[in-house]
């Protein structure tokens, strides 16, 4: 999720995707983590859906 924040590559998103979806990890066990990591390397963990969201639709 942290990489999502900082790049832009189709395969981030569906790497999230395959986990949280098809092997059925609990995206509740990663959020700490997450958040950690993503204010460690100056990102808001707030914003990540508008990241993922502007990049999403920028890509194709």
């Amino acid at each position: 999720m942290g990489a999502k924040m900082g790049r832009t590559i189709a395969r981030d998103l569906y790497d999230l995707w395959y986990l949280f979806y098809v092997e059925k990890l609990d995206i509740f066990d990663y959020l700490f983590g997450f958040k950690e990591k993503a204010i460690h390397k100056g990102h808001e963990p707030s914003m990540f859906t508008k990241k993922v969201s502007e990049k999403s639709n920028s890509s194709g």
